[in-house]
Order: structure tokens, then C-alpha cells, then sequence
């Protein structure tokens, strides 16, 4: 018969072992170390998300806010590795919060998780240095990828994401094609 004791001992070595697992997913990382902070205005979004991120071995500690501005004064009392952030919300949206977070924090990982699919956005998000962008439908694997990319210092973007960036740059390509083809003549062109 296994006394409570032994139990618990069972209890704690496969918890132990379950993090170092982690750790050698995320080199450099150590995963006891990840703070998380989710920021959205939807409350049911944002305790969700907290219970899937504590319940992923991959962040052991989770606070959220509901605005970009209580966000900015929890990061100024609290050291976050990583920052979920919704872009549509009141008082301080996400576009200005990711601003501010670059700019004080510049250490801290901050994943784009909206609704928001709009193309301009997501363009100056990504020219801006975001690390990733997540549509809110997200599924919980892809969000477990994009964690561990953007902790092992990667950008990770959904594939909606890409096809618009990749858009945007074949176009910027296609402009500079054509002005430097209008500088020159038709002779250069032919040579």
C-alpha cells in the first residue's frame, strides 16, 4: 500500500520532470521563470486565456488587465516576459500599448491576440517589431508554437498573418521595380 506521502513524493517528481521536459524546449528559457500578462478588455477572453496559458506547462504564472493602460501600470511593478494583447479595447488600445511596452520594456515578448484582420494594422504591427500575431480562434497548439518561438527569440505569425505581410512585400518589391525602371532609358533597359 503507497502512503499519502509517497504519493505526493510521485506527485512532485512528475512535476519536476514535466518542467525540465519543458525547459529543454525553450533553451535559455527557463519556464519557472515566465511571467505572462493577458490584456483584453473581454473578460471571459481574458481569464480563458490565462487558464489554457497556467495549464500549459509553459508559463507558471499568469496576471491579466483589462486595458492597455492597467497593463503598462502592472509592467512597471511586475517583471513580464511575455504580453498577450488584444488591439481593440477602451482607455488605451493595443496598438499604443505596444508603443509604450517597446519603448519601457523593451525585453518583454508581446504577442498580437485579436480579432482584428485589418490589413493596414497588421502591416505596421509587424514593421514595428511585433513578435507574433494570433487571431483570437487560434487553436491551443498553435498558440503552445507561437509561446515557444517567440521565448526561443523567433517571430511567429498565423498563416493569415504571413499572406498579408507577404503581400505587402511582393508589392513594396514590385514599386521599386518599377521606379528604378523608369529611371532608366530604353538603351540601359535593353543592355
Amino acid at each position: 500500500m503507497i502512503l499519502f506521502g509517497e504519493i505526493r513524493r510521485i506527485q512532485f517528481l512528475k512535476a519536476k520532470n514535466k518542467k525540465r521536459n519543458m525547459n529543454s524546449l525553450l533553451p535559455g528559457v527557463h519556464v519557472d521563470a515566465v511571467h505572462a500578462l493577458v490584456v483584453n478588455d473581454q473578460f471571459t477572453l481574458r481569464k480563458g486565456l490565462k487558464l489554457i496559458l497556467e495549464k500549459s506547462n509553459y508559463i507558471p504564472s499568469c496576471d491579466t488587465a483589462e486595458n492597455g493602460l492597467k497593463a503598462i501600470d502592472l509592467m512597471k511593478k511586475h517583471h513580464y516576459n511575455l504580453v498577450f494583447l488584444d488591439l481593440n479595447m477602451p482607455v488605451m488600445d493595443g496598438t499604443t500599448s505596444y508603443y509604450h511596452m517597446r519603448k519601457y520594456f523593451p525585453g518583454c515578448k508581446v504577442i498580437i491576440l485579436s480579432r482584428c484582420d485589418e490589413k493596414r494594422k497588421i502591416i505596421e504591427l509587424v514593421k514595428a517589431g511585433i513578435d507574433g500575431y494570433l487571431m483570437v480562434d487560434t487553436e491551443e497548439d498553435e498558440l503552445n508554437k507561437a509561446i515557444e518561438a517567440v521565448l526561443n527569440g523567433n517571430k511567429y505569425f498565423t498563416p493569415k498573418i504571413k499572406q498579408v505581410w507577404d503581400h505587402f512585400v511582393g508589392l513594396k518589391l514590385d514599386e521599386q521595380n518599377s521606379f528604378f525602371n523608369s529611371l532608366l532609358s530604353q538603351r540601359e533597359m535593353e543592355v
